[in-house]
């Protein structure tokens, strides 16, 4: 899979608190993914952690596809299911997490984290689920870089990322809009024109 401009921007992006917005088959998983993954790879002592609204995401999503990716690019990993995380030798670990009860976001710490669909929470939860991560980023990052924590997501109306990314955005939020089109590269014939027809 090749990154669109946009998908690449956000993956390496150092903004503190890059959001990366779009609709059905933006991209926006494998954007979450690249950027967890060039975090690991230019940071190799720090943590990062990945999060995904339910376990079953986390098995369809994170169980498949880290790994995957790991095997295309020939890196050397360890997926240990049971503890939820992916390792990688002398260069820590990506850690997977749910955003189903936040108050289990507790016990551990990275220097990085990706949240993958937090606009699908009610906005209460996901304001929730965004404090305690910002808890756990404390890590202490090498040469001035920031900590960061990005999200990725589908726009669900004027809920959290609509809040803090577009109506008052605080220094370091920086916001990546997406569409479809811009990844239609990785997408199958007709797909992008069933959307059409469909809406």
């Amino acid at each position: 899979m090749s990154l669109s401009p946009v998908q690449k921007a956000f993956a390496t992006s150092r903004a503190p608190f890059p959001a990366f917005v779009g609709g059905y088959g933006s991209g926006k998983s494998a954007a979450a993914i690249a950027r967890a993954m060039a975090l690991k790879a230019h940071f190799r002592q720090q943590d990062v952690a990945y999060y995904l609204p339910t376990y079953p995401l986390v098995e369809d999503i994170a169980y498949r596809r880290f790994p995957d990716l790991c095997e295309r690019k020939g890196f050397a990993y360890k997926l240990n299911k049971s503890s939820a995380y992916i390792e990688f030798p002398n260069a820590g670990r990506i850690v997977f997490r749910t955003m189903e009860r936040p108050e289990r976001i507790v016990g551990y710490e990275v220097a990085h984290s990706v949240l993958d669909e937090l606009d699908t929470l009610p906005i209460d939860k996901a304001r929730d689920v965004w404090n305690r991560v910002i808890a756990r980023n404390r890590q202490k990052m090498p040469g001035g870089f920031p900590n960061t924590v990005a999200v990725a997501t589908t726009p669900e109306g004027y809920r959290l990322v609509y809040e803090m990314w577009e109506k008052n955005p605080a220094p370091g939020y920086v916001l990546f809009r997406a569409k479809t089109m811009d990844n239609a590269a990785n997408l199958p014939d007709g797909y992008i024109d069933n959307l059409r027809n469909t809406y």
